[in-house]
């Protein structure tokens, strides 16, 4: 597979070409200020195989996971199991 890099600013002017030679197999990297920043990629290549949906929900898990973040969900739980337990 071949690279490509290319700067943002040649990436925002060009980007139809930058993804048809993504789809045809390059491997295109867009770099800010010479460090690369993104890449393209075609869809059936996504680490997650293509399933955009499953991919956002592992991305959401780890950086909740990461930070202690609790979900709205799971303070709704906590809630009502404490009001609960003051019921008693």
């Amino acid at each position: 597979m071949s690279r490509v890099t290319v700067s943002v600013a040649t990436a925002h002017n060009q980007l139809s070409r930058l993804i048809d030679q993504a789809e045809s197999g390059y491997d295109v990297v867009i770099s800010r200020r010479g460090k690369p920043v993104a890449r393209l990629q075609p869809v059936s290549e996504s680490p997650s195989g293509g399933n955009g949906a499953a991919a956002l929900a592992v991305v959401r898990e780890a950086r909740r996971a990461r930070r202690n973040w609790t979900t709205h969900e799971e303070i709704r739980e906590r809630v009502a199991a404490e009001k609960a337990a003051w019921d008693r």
